[in-house]
């Protein structure tokens, strides 16, 4: 009993130590930028993972919260950034995107292997980025959340200060018909446009016809009215319900 005592009051000791080396060597910080924060549905962009630290460290996990509705993920997107890896053959990295169920999050791991040695060099700046894609209108945050470990307890996770960020998903705007609609003495030449739609369904007869957007902000295509008709329509995202 009195063995277990001593070892249970060296494990807080030791402990107590990491902490307080942590914290006088510095917080590690984690932090996101999203690049470009405003893009229109299907616009895909870069999440940008940084690392701020006073020392090298052995081990960083941190999960990038999203809102999956107005934002997805593009699979296979990770990039490392080779600079702030140390002993590159000896480190082993990961980054995933974890399944709605679980948090709708990306998670990325990097941990130094063959006796704990070093994995993120000390300093500041990238050291992964991933994309995601505008799915609908709306913002979305980028919120990371993470640990780390350092010399000399290599088993011991200190959470990470975590800095976020926001992306801006524009929504399509209202259609607007050019010429508006009244009575014309000849067939008039109609142009329906809306801002950042990705495409416009309209109908003459019922029957809905789609003019597709082809990567321009304004939908340019227009038709000819040879009789009189009622011309209505919408505008639609990639995904979701059409408004």
């Amino acid at each position: 009993m009195r063995l277990n005592w001593h070892r249970t009051v060296l494990h807080s000791v030791l402990l107590a130590a990491v902490v307080a080396a942590a914290d006088a060597a510095g917080q590690v910080t984690i932090s996101v930028t999203a690049v470009p924060d405003v893009v229109d549905t299907q616009e895909v962009f870069d999440v940008i993972v940084s690392v701020d630290t006073p020392t090298n460290l052995a081990q960083v996990v941190a999960s990038i919260g999203f809102d999956p509705v107005i934002v997805e993920p593009v699979e296979g997107s990770f990039v490392w950034n080779g600079a702030r890896l140390l002993n590159v053959g000896l480190t082993q990295r990961e980054g995933q995107f974890l399944p709605a169920g679980s948090g709708n999050r990306a998670r990325i791991y990097v941990s130094g292997v063959l006796e704990f040695k070093d994995a993120v060099s000390a300093g500041s700046g990238e050291l992964v980025r991933f994309r995601l894609r505008g799915r609908s209108g709306g913002e979305s945050g980028l919120t990371p959340s993470g640990s780390c470990r350092t010399a000399p307890d290599y088993f011991t996770d200190v959470p990470a200060q975590a800095v976020g960020a926001a992306v801006t998903v524009l929504g399509p705007g209202a259609v607007v018909f050019t010429p508006p609609g009244g009575l014309f003495n000849a067939p008039p030449e109609v142009t329906l446009s809306s801002a950042n739609a990705v495409e416009i369904r309209y109908t003459t007869d019922g029957a809905a016809e789609v003019l597709q957007l082809n990567g321009d902000d304004v939908v340019r295509n227009g038709f000819r009215v040879w009789r009189l008709k009622k011309i209505s329509a919408r505008e639609q995202q990639s995904v979701g319900p059409t408004t």
